[in-house]
Protein backbone atom coordinates (compact mmCIF):
# COMPACT_ATOMS: atom_id res chain seq x y z
CA UNK A 1 0.00 0.00 0.00
CA UNK A 2 2.82 2.29 0.64
CA UNK A 3 4.40 1.74 -2.88
CA UNK A 4 1.22 2.42 -3.93
CA UNK A 5 0.96 6.03 -2.42
CA UNK A 6 4.28 6.51 -3.35
CA UNK A 7 3.55 5.42 -7.16
CA UNK A 8 0.30 7.68 -7.07
CA UNK A 9 2.44 11.00 -5.72
CA UNK A 10 4.68 10.52 -8.01
CA UNK A 11 2.46 10.05 -11.02
CA UNK A 12 0.63 13.05 -9.89
CA UNK A 13 4.06 15.39 -9.63
CA UNK A 14 4.99 13.94 -13.11
CA UNK A 15 1.19 15.08 -14.38
CA UNK A 16 1.65 18.33 -12.35
CA UNK A 17 4.58 19.42 -14.37
CA UNK A 18 3.42 18.13 -17.30
CA UNK A 19 0.25 20.28 -17.00
CA UNK A 20 2.11 23.55 -16.32
CA UNK A 21 4.91 23.13 -18.64
CA UNK A 22 2.34 22.60 -21.34
CA UNK A 23 0.30 25.96 -20.47
CA UNK A 24 0.22 28.85 -21.80
CA UNK A 25 1.92 32.00 -19.98
CA UNK A 26 -1.07 34.13 -18.46
CA UNK A 27 -1.39 37.69 -16.60
CA UNK A 28 -2.31 37.47 -13.52
CA UNK A 29 -2.64 40.86 -12.50
CA UNK A 30 -1.32 44.49 -13.47
CA UNK A 31 -0.66 47.49 -11.54
CA UNK A 32 -1.75 50.88 -11.29
CA UNK A 33 -4.98 51.00 -13.28
CA UNK A 34 -7.82 53.52 -12.56
CA UNK A 35 -7.58 57.31 -13.36
CA UNK A 36 -5.84 59.45 -10.09
CA UNK A 37 -2.23 57.26 -10.73
CA UNK A 38 0.63 59.13 -9.30
CA UNK A 39 3.04 60.23 -11.59
CA UNK A 40 5.91 58.95 -10.97
CA UNK A 41 4.26 54.98 -10.18
CA UNK A 42 5.86 51.39 -10.82
CA UNK A 43 4.04 49.50 -13.23
CA UNK A 44 3.87 45.99 -12.27
CA UNK A 45 2.25 42.79 -14.00
CA UNK A 46 1.87 39.44 -12.16
CA UNK A 47 2.15 36.02 -14.02
CA UNK A 48 0.71 32.66 -13.36
CA UNK A 49 4.75 30.99 -13.65
CA UNK A 50 7.51 32.27 -13.49
CA UNK A 51 8.78 34.27 -16.43
CA UNK A 52 12.31 34.44 -17.78
CA UNK A 53 13.78 37.36 -17.50
CA UNK A 54 15.87 38.02 -20.35
CA UNK A 55 12.47 37.86 -22.89
CA UNK A 56 11.23 40.95 -21.04
CA UNK A 57 12.62 44.27 -23.04
CA UNK A 58 11.76 47.47 -23.84
CA UNK A 59 10.38 45.95 -27.28
CA UNK A 60 8.16 43.48 -25.60
CA UNK A 61 7.26 45.28 -22.73
CA UNK A 62 6.38 48.48 -24.09
CA UNK A 63 4.91 51.74 -21.61
CA UNK A 64 3.87 54.88 -23.84
CA UNK A 65 2.54 58.31 -22.44
CA UNK A 66 0.30 59.70 -24.76
CA UNK A 67 2.21 63.48 -24.56
CA UNK A 68 5.29 62.20 -22.96
CA UNK A 69 5.85 59.30 -25.70
CA UNK A 70 8.26 55.73 -25.12
CA UNK A 71 8.95 55.43 -21.38
CA UNK A 72 12.57 54.62 -20.33
CA UNK A 73 12.74 53.22 -17.24
CA UNK A 74 14.78 49.79 -15.22
CA UNK A 75 12.81 46.38 -14.96
CA UNK A 76 12.87 44.66 -11.61
CA UNK A 77 11.71 40.83 -11.43
CA UNK A 78 10.17 40.18 -7.46
CA UNK A 79 8.36 37.14 -6.53
CA UNK A 80 10.75 34.44 -8.08
CA UNK A 81 10.33 36.10 -11.15
CA UNK A 82 6.42 35.86 -11.05
CA UNK A 83 6.18 39.51 -11.33
CA UNK A 84 8.15 42.43 -13.34
CA UNK A 85 8.40 45.74 -12.09
CA UNK A 86 9.36 48.50 -14.46
CA UNK A 87 10.16 52.07 -12.73
CA UNK A 88 10.01 55.16 -15.26
CA UNK A 89 13.05 56.92 -15.09
CA UNK A 90 11.06 60.51 -16.00
CA UNK A 91 7.41 61.31 -14.28
CA UNK A 92 4.36 61.18 -16.98
CA UNK A 93 2.53 63.93 -17.55
CA UNK A 94 -0.28 65.11 -15.37
CA UNK A 95 -3.37 63.80 -17.30
CA UNK A 96 -2.10 61.98 -19.73
CA UNK A 97 -3.58 58.31 -20.23
CA UNK A 98 -0.40 55.45 -20.33
CA UNK A 99 -0.63 52.27 -22.17
CA UNK A 100 1.32 49.34 -21.49
CA UNK A 101 1.53 46.63 -23.95
CA UNK A 102 3.47 42.91 -23.18
CA UNK A 103 3.89 41.17 -26.45
CA UNK A 104 4.02 37.43 -26.88
CA UNK A 105 7.44 36.95 -26.63
CA UNK A 106 7.68 37.17 -23.16
CA UNK A 107 8.12 33.88 -22.09
CA UNK A 108 7.82 31.52 -18.99
CA UNK A 109 11.18 29.98 -17.30
CA UNK A 110 9.65 26.72 -18.96
CA UNK A 111 9.74 28.40 -22.48
CA UNK A 112 5.73 29.00 -22.60
CA UNK A 113 5.17 32.11 -24.69
CA UNK A 114 2.18 34.51 -23.28
CA UNK A 115 -0.34 33.00 -24.91
CA UNK A 116 -1.88 36.44 -26.56
CA UNK A 117 -0.94 39.99 -26.58
CA UNK A 118 -1.96 41.91 -23.44
CA UNK A 119 -2.24 45.96 -22.77
CA UNK A 120 -4.14 47.87 -20.78
CA UNK A 121 -4.38 51.75 -19.48
CA UNK A 122 -3.97 54.01 -17.05
CA UNK A 123 -4.35 58.06 -16.36
CA UNK A 124 -2.25 59.98 -14.68
CA UNK A 125 -3.58 62.10 -11.55
CA UNK A 126 -4.30 65.85 -13.33
CA UNK A 127 -2.84 69.08 -12.01
CA UNK A 128 -4.78 71.31 -9.82
CA UNK A 129 -6.83 73.99 -12.19
CA UNK A 130 -8.33 76.76 -12.12
CA UNK A 131 -11.82 77.79 -13.87
CA UNK A 132 -10.39 80.97 -14.62
CA UNK A 133 -8.58 81.09 -17.66
CA UNK A 134 -6.94 84.21 -19.07
CA UNK A 135 -5.87 84.55 -22.13
CA UNK A 136 -1.72 83.78 -21.90
CA UNK A 137 -0.93 84.05 -25.92
CA UNK A 138 -2.23 83.76 -29.73
CA UNK A 139 0.03 81.82 -31.70
CA UNK A 140 0.37 82.82 -35.38
CA UNK A 141 0.49 79.78 -37.62
CA UNK A 142 0.55 81.82 -40.80
CA UNK A 143 3.34 82.77 -42.74
CA UNK A 144 3.78 85.98 -44.25
CA UNK A 145 1.17 86.03 -47.20
CA UNK A 146 -0.77 83.03 -46.66
CA UNK A 147 -4.43 82.99 -46.27
CA UNK A 148 -6.80 79.96 -45.15
CA UNK A 149 -4.89 77.09 -43.15
CA UNK A 150 -8.11 75.97 -41.69
CA UNK A 151 -6.16 74.47 -38.41
CA UNK A 152 -8.09 71.61 -37.13
CA UNK A 153 -6.76 70.22 -34.09
CA UNK A 154 -3.27 69.86 -32.56
CA UNK A 155 -0.86 67.00 -30.80
CA UNK A 156 0.34 68.23 -27.60
CA UNK A 157 3.43 65.17 -27.21
CA UNK A 158 7.34 65.64 -26.35
CA UNK A 159 8.15 65.64 -29.88
CA UNK A 160 11.91 66.53 -28.91
CA UNK A 161 12.44 64.25 -25.55
CA UNK A 162 13.18 68.01 -23.62
CA UNK A 163 10.10 67.17 -20.93
CA UNK A 164 8.13 69.70 -22.70
CA UNK A 165 4.68 69.40 -24.41
CA UNK A 166 5.03 70.21 -27.84
CA UNK A 167 2.34 71.44 -30.21
CA UNK A 168 1.50 69.75 -34.27
CA UNK A 169 -0.80 71.55 -35.58
CA UNK A 170 -2.98 69.97 -38.39
CA UNK A 171 -3.99 72.27 -41.51
CA UNK A 172 -6.59 70.68 -43.98
CA UNK A 173 -6.26 73.65 -46.68
CA UNK A 174 -3.16 74.22 -46.64
CA UNK A 175 -2.39 70.44 -46.78
CA UNK A 176 0.78 70.67 -43.81
CA UNK A 177 1.69 69.97 -40.45
CA UNK A 178 3.34 72.96 -38.35
CA UNK A 179 5.42 71.65 -36.21
CA UNK A 180 5.97 73.86 -32.49
CA UNK A 181 8.70 73.17 -29.92
CA UNK A 182 8.22 74.35 -26.43
CA UNK A 183 10.91 76.79 -25.44
CA UNK A 184 10.71 75.61 -21.37
CA UNK A 185 8.66 78.26 -20.48
CA UNK A 186 5.35 77.49 -21.90
CA UNK A 187 6.01 79.53 -25.03
CA UNK A 188 6.34 78.51 -28.99
CA UNK A 189 8.49 81.41 -30.37
CA UNK A 190 8.90 79.61 -33.67
CA UNK A 191 7.25 76.59 -35.95
CA UNK A 192 8.51 74.04 -38.53
CA UNK A 193 5.91 73.48 -41.83
CA UNK A 194 5.74 70.01 -43.08
CA UNK A 195 4.02 69.42 -46.04
CA UNK A 196 1.67 66.48 -46.68
CA UNK A 197 1.56 66.52 -50.15
CA UNK A 198 -0.95 68.48 -52.78
CA UNK A 199 -4.99 68.04 -52.17
CA UNK A 200 -3.96 65.59 -48.95
CA UNK A 201 -6.22 67.56 -46.62
CA UNK A 202 -4.82 66.63 -42.90
CA UNK A 203 -7.06 65.87 -40.56
CA UNK A 204 -7.16 64.52 -36.83
CA UNK A 205 -3.56 63.13 -35.61
CA UNK A 206 -2.28 60.81 -32.60
CA UNK A 207 1.03 59.99 -31.41
CA UNK A 208 2.20 56.77 -31.20
CA UNK A 209 5.91 54.30 -31.30
CA UNK A 210 5.10 53.12 -34.54
CA UNK A 211 8.62 51.41 -35.13
CA UNK A 212 9.87 51.04 -31.63
CA UNK A 213 12.56 53.28 -31.84
CA UNK A 214 11.54 55.44 -28.54
CA UNK A 215 10.95 58.12 -30.70
CA UNK A 216 7.25 59.80 -31.31
CA UNK A 217 5.88 58.98 -34.12
CA UNK A 218 2.44 60.56 -35.93
CA UNK A 219 -0.88 59.24 -37.39
CA UNK A 220 -2.38 61.34 -39.73
CA UNK A 221 -6.15 60.94 -41.54
CA UNK A 222 -7.25 62.55 -44.27
CA UNK A 223 -11.02 64.64 -44.34
CA UNK A 224 -12.01 63.56 -47.84
CA UNK A 225 -9.82 60.25 -48.63
CA UNK A 226 -9.48 56.75 -47.54
CA UNK A 227 -5.77 57.54 -46.68
CA UNK A 228 -3.71 57.55 -43.46
CA UNK A 229 -0.26 58.73 -43.61
CA UNK A 230 2.32 57.28 -40.61
CA UNK A 231 5.17 59.69 -40.10
CA UNK A 232 8.30 58.43 -38.52
CA UNK A 233 9.73 60.83 -35.75
CA UNK A 234 12.91 61.71 -34.99
CA UNK A 235 14.51 62.74 -31.34
CA UNK A 236 15.25 66.31 -32.39
CA UNK A 237 11.14 67.07 -33.02
CA UNK A 238 11.24 66.39 -36.73
CA UNK A 239 10.28 64.27 -39.03
CA UNK A 240 12.89 62.37 -40.38
CA UNK A 241 11.24 60.23 -43.39
CA UNK A 242 7.25 60.01 -44.83
CA UNK A 243 6.75 56.74 -42.96
CA UNK A 244 3.88 55.66 -45.32
CA UNK A 245 0.62 55.79 -46.54
CA UNK A 246 -2.57 53.43 -46.18
CA UNK A 247 -5.22 53.33 -48.77
CA UNK A 248 -8.91 51.52 -47.28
Amino acid sequence: MKKLNLLLSALFLLYHIYIVQGQSLQVATTAPTGQTVSAGSAITVTFDQAINPQTVSSASFRVFGRWSGPAKGQFAFLENDLTVSFQPDEPFFAGEMVWVQLSKSIASANGESLSKPYAWPFVIKAGPGFLDQPLEATIELRLPGEDYLQTYGAYAGDMNNDGYSDLVAVNESSDDLRILLNDGTGHYPSFEVYDTGDDSTPSPSEGADFNNDGEIDLVVTTAWDSEVRVLMGGWSGEFHQHGYLLHF
